[in-house]
């Protein structure tokens, strides 16, 4: 029952408070009663909100910026009956910072972006900020407005392909002289070197990249969780994507359907300024009804598809976008493969739209699509290409359904005499989830597959278990056991497999857990990055 603070624009909340998430035993009128007489009793007036899930409730309040982890004990206490207020008390004394409300009030009515959170208050972006500490902040009599200035950012997100979109699109930035900060899941970058390496998508990367003194465009991958968590970092950015949405990592934080998903997901058009740009992919319907039931009037919304016509679309492997008529031959983006790699195309028209939302010009987004490899350096984990005796390998990072299923479609239109799958999940995932992977390898031609455990991704479930589900769908689905084979970790299954394979195989080597290991195998190998 422990709450979390919202620090930023929220699906539940406008601004900054705090949400708890509750089974659905609670009696819920007390409880809001509670939460209504708690915040009374320090001065300020809330009304809770309530959101229905599928497996209970979340209730959520507005607060004051710097009465967060007061808003917090608060909601804790409105729903244990025998709690004490003194926490509340004590935390809201500790806590409340009157001169923090104050300089972020005229911050708004000045109309200058700012950055915010426990480590310090940040007026203006990256190279045009400046931050303090929280009790050592500036008289707003000493301020003055034109110190400080905005920087062009974007938010990208979706189930699958934001790590590579929000990559061509910073390297488009870059190809028109900008010096980029980007947040992704392999870490945050400034002008393509790492400040720091890991999953870097949530509201903490955000502010680095915004506080940081070179950056002068924003490119924001951001994350289901610290969408849910946190919200955003930063109002009126200039556009979003939101590339696709699918049945990955549903269950958490009150998402328990794909209509869930994409509604979490479209909470980075809550951050886009009036009249800003919202790319949207078209070939995705449960997006396309979502933004239908819940979108905005006062954005500009540009779809793409590869299936049809639209803002962004596909026609004769062309790029074409509706203001600037073709962009670039998708035999010419060296990450989609040699315009084998349909996901990639797709990733492609994100960048692209988001470039032309911004205004940098076409040479420069052409530049930028062309420059970005498929070799760990430029796209660490997707689509990095390797040949080795004639056979190809594609090392990628596939971990969901319709990843697997954007593989499987580019190993069908590659031209190969014998095809390998790499086959692993993680044990939080259900049955369903598990079934849907091994349902969309199945549909790869003359294919044979390779099933690897996890075990650093057990969560608490025997890894050989989840590899005899997917040995079971496997052959559920008509696949004959002669050509599944079983190894216990990812470091095994292709020492196995390098010596085996010959001059026109293809490989798709799926890895999650030993990324860096297997690249280093492939070069023991001698497998060559083709660039």
């Amino acid at each position: 029952m422990s709450a979390h603070r919202i620090t930023g624009r929220h699906c539940f909340v406008e601004n900054t408070g705090a949400a708890i998430w509750l089974d659905s035993s609670i009696d819920l009128d007390v409880a809001l009663q509670r939460i209504k007489n708690g915040a009374m009793r320090i001065g300020i007036e809330v009304i809770p909100r309530v959101h229905h899930h599928a497996e209970g409730i979340a209730i959520s309040i507005e607060f004051p910026t710097d009465l967060l982890y007061t808003a917090c004990e608060l909601l804790e206490w409105a729903v244990e009956s025998d709690a004490s207020f003194d926490k509340v008390l004590q935390e809201h004394q500790e806590e409340e910072n009157l001169e923090w409300r104050a300089i972020k009030a005229w911050a708004v009515q000045e109309g200058i972006p700012y950055v915010e959170d426990e480590d310090g208050f940040t007026l203006g972006l990256s190279k045009y900020s400046k931050t303090w500490e929280l009790r050592s902040l500036p008289a707003i009599n000493t301020l003055e407005r034109t110190d400080y200035a905005s920087i062009p950012c974007v938010y990208i997100t979706g189930t699958n392909g934001k790590t590579t979109s929000s990559r061509l699109l910073a390297s488009i930035v870059r190809a028109a002289g900008y010096r980029d900060g980007l947040t992704s899941s392999d870490g945050v970058l400034v002008g393509g070197d790492w400040i720091v390496q890991g999953d870097w998508t949530g509201p903490g990367a955000a502010r680095m990249v915004l506080r940081h003194p070179e950056v002068d465009f924003a490119v924001l991958e951001t994350a289901r969780g610290g969408l849910m968590r946190r919200g955003l970092v930063l109002n009126d950015v200039e556009a979003a994507a939101v590339t696709n949405v699918s049945n990955d990592h549903l269950g958490h934080w009150g998402l328990h359907s794909v209509e869930d998903m994409a509604r979490a997901k479209l909470t980075v058009a809550l951050g886009i300024k009036e009249n800003g740009v919202l790319i949207l992919n078209a070939d995705c319907q449960p997006l396309v009804q979502a933004w239908a039931k819940w979108g905005r009037s006062d954005v500009q919304v540009h779809w793409f598809s590869t299936q049809k016509q639209s803002d962004i679309y596909l026609e004769d492997d062309w790029i074409i976008h509706s203001k600037q008529g073709k962009v670039i031959a998708i035999h010419d983006i060296p990450l989609t493969l040699n315009g084998t790699a349909m996901h990639n195309v797709e990733n492609a028209m994100v960048a692209i739209g988001l470039a032309q939302a911004v205004g940098i010009s076409l040479p420069h987004i052409r530049q930028g699509l062309k420059m970005l490899r498929p070799n760990p350096s430029n796209s660490r984990g997707r689509s990095n290409w390797y040949q080795l005796g004639g056979a190809d390998i594609i090392l990628d990072f596939a971990h969901n359904p319709d990843g697997v299923k954007r593989l499987v479609e580019l190993g069908n239109r590659w031209k190969a005499q014998r095809r390998y799958i790499f086959l692993g999940q993680a044990g939080d995932r259900d049955q369903e989830q598990v079934y849907a992977l091994a349902k969309e390898a199945a549909q790869l031609k003359d294919g044979a597959y390779i099933i690897k455990e996890l075990p650093g991704h057990a969560y608490e479930k025997d890894p050989a278990l989840v590899a005899e589900e997917i040995y079971g769908y496997l052959i559920q689905e008509g696949i004959r056991t002669e050509v599944i084979s079983c190894f216990p970790n990812e470091i095994m299954a292709v020492e196995q497999l390098l010596p085996t394979i010959q001059a026109g195989d293809l490989v798709l080597l799926i890895v999650h857990e030993n990324l860096d290991a297997v690249a280093d195998l492939l070069v023991e190998y001698n497998a060559q990055l083709v660039t």
